[in-house]
């Protein structure tokens, strides 16, 4: 599992990356916290969040290594359905639980 924290013009390049690399009938799989969902959940979790680019500045501590800055960005399901999928065709959609889905690409 790799942590991804791209912007949405950044999502879409990697999908156009992805179409070039992936055989017909490839896939890439998401899984992904939907921000709406989340907000819901944890009022204050989109403190900090710049509109309209939706990235959050914030710090991240590493043990022993020191503190480095963490770009963050808001993101929906909608809108990553919307950025990667026009390369990918979504074939799969399944809500893990309030606030997470995965999400199954295929390159056609």
């Amino acid at each position: 599992m790799n942590i991804v924290e791209h912007s949405c013009e950044e999502m879409e390049e990697l999908a156009r990356q992805l179409y070039a690399i992936l055989r017909p009938g490839g896939r890439f799989c998401v899984e992904m916290a939907d921000g709406s969902a989340m907000r819901k959940i944890r009022p204050r979790y989109l403190e900090g969040c710049e509109a309209p680019s939706g990235r959050e500045r914030s710090l991240q501590h590493i043990p022993g290594q020191g503190t480095f800055p963490l770009d963050s960005y808001f993101w929906t399901v909608d809108l990553a359905k919307q950025a990667i999928g026009r390369r990918l065709a979504l074939v799969k959609e399944s809500p893990q639980d309030r606030a997470r889905s995965w999400l199954v690409f295929r390159r056609t």
